[in-house]
């Protein structure tokens, strides 16, 4: 049996299985993988790449319907044999298929209306901060600079009820480098638990810094208190207001037990990604759960990628004020990661003002796209939506539909989709499909769900 680990991609618009089979196919051409290999299991392979069995038994399946695979029976899945093919023969093909494959319409989660951002404005306000401050090309405070980090500060307390101080701020160029740099605070191994399903790039973080993700089961109102308590781990890594994949707000009470557990020891803290709290269309969202911490058990952290552009990369996390004291040679040895002018001009776009102008502005869009949407996929025979409430997608099936079938119907109209099962490891969930509408601009709305229609004939 042959070792496989392909590089997956969590932010391409190519779904994870397609990727998987991709990779595979390219390496049994190229003779990489010789006629008569073993593959390994469709478990095996989902726990080794931190990725879901459905996602494995997709991409098998294709291999197995192109006769690059085949199944003996109580044996295993084997490599059939073929004549090698050089890499050219085996990289133009592909660079082809990409190229006459073009998304006719973006539904994937992960998207975000890129039309929405202000490029005028931030032009003007990046020529305004170099022209204002000269001494910006000389090195800044590895922590970010006190400008943004002081705008943040302010901001976040008075949209998501957060406390914390300059001081406790760190900005950083992404989500995961956050999350590098908290798995760096801690010196022995650690138990971190992670919603399952959830973003499964945490826990492959995690497993990189030398800690043991571990995977929590979700209910109806998130994280699984009982699960949590027989884990036996130090921290948890959750997303409660509007938690990734499946939409589930976690209210009041059960964000008030993960508290609880996290002060039963003093090693125990509570990791908070708000990464799309700032558009809520139903109800007012709940406040952080940073804000309700008295005990500093909670590491606060968010991004601009949602509510902005994916391509702005800066992050922003508040440390309890115990890690704050700890982060300092951790953040030294990476020094800044952002740009000194941009995090001044993100400050600048903060404190003026336009920061929250933008979020009311692409939140009103947001929120009629979204509506749109769930009306006509609501006429589809047999259909159910949830988490359509908040953030930039939400769960949808067709009763007696595999999550299988939808996605390579649609796949078939150049319409990627991306399943619940995607971001699941070893969990059997009912099939849905994680439906993004930040890509989608406002005039295709009919004809995307026209085309998903056609394609699942219904």
């Amino acid at each position: 049996m042959t070792d496989l680990t392909p590089i997956l991609d969590i932010a391409s618009a190519l779904p994870m299985y397609e990727q998987l089979y991709r990779a595979i196919s390219r390496d049994i051409m190229a003779g990489k993988i010789a006629g008569g290999t073993r593959l390994p299991s469709r478990r095996a392979l989902s726990r080794h790449l931190g990725i879901s069995e459905q996602t494995v038994n997709n991409a098998y399946s294709l291999l197995k319907a192109e006769g690059f695979i085949t199944a003996k029976a109580r044996s295993g899945l084997f490599v059939e044999e073929m004549l090698p093919l050089t890499s050219a023969d085996i990289t133009q093909p592909v660079h082809q298929a990409e190229a006459h494959s073009p998304v006719l319409f973006d539904l994937l989660p992960q998207s975000t209306d890129i039309n929405l951002f202000p490029r005028k404005l931030w032009a003007r306000l990046i020529r305004e901060t170099l022209l204002d401050e000269p001494d910006l090309m000389n090195r800044g405070n590895p922590r970010g600079e006190h400008s943004l980090r002081a705008a943040l500060a302010e901001f976040l307390y008075q949209f998501r009820g957060v406390q914390t101080t300059v001081d406790n701020m760190v900005i950083a160029s992404g989500v995961d480098q956050l999350l590098l740099a908290i798995c760096a605070l801690f010196e022995r191994p650690l138990r971190i638990a992670c919603e399952n399903p959830g973003y499964l790039e945490a826990a492959r973080v995690i497993r990189r810094a030398g800690h043991t993700p571990v995977p929590i089961l979700l209910d109806e109102n998130g994280l699984r208190m009982d699960a949590l308590a027989r884990a036996e781990v130090d921290l948890i890594y959750i997303t409660p207001a509007h938690q990734f994949p499946t939409g589930v707000s976690m209210p009041a009470s059960r964000r008030a037990e993960l508290l609880h557990w996290a002060q039963q020891h003093p090693g125990r803290y509570v990791i908070e990604d708000d990464y799309d709290s700032e558009f809520r269309y139903a109800t007012r969202p709940l406040p952080a759960l940073q804000s309700l911490d008295a005990a500093g058990k909670v590491i606060y952290l968010s991004t601009f990628s949602r509510s902005l552009a994916p391509g702005l990369r800066i992050a922003y996390m508040a440390l309890p004020q115990e890690l704050s004291r700890r982060f300092t040679s951790a953040a030294l040895r990476s020094g800044e990661t952002v740009t000194r002018f941009e995090q001044h001009t993100m400050a600048r776009f903060i404190k003026e003002g336009h920061y929250t102008r933008h979020l009311r502005r692409a939140g009103s869009r947001y929120q009629k796209r979204c509506e749109r949407l769930c009306a006509l996929l609501e006429l589809i025979p047999g259909s159910f939506l949830f988490g359509q409430e908040a953030g930039l997608h939400f769960l949808f099936g067709i009763k007696g539909r595999s999550e299988e079938e939808l996605i390579k119907k649609a796949a078939v109209q150049q319409i990627p989709l991306q399943g619940l099962h995607d971001f699941c490891l070893d969990a059997k969930l009912p099939p849905a499909l994680v439906m993004g509408f930040g890509g989608l601009e406002d005039d295709q709305v009919e004809a995307a769900v026209g085309r998903l229609r056609a394609a699942w004939s219904v």
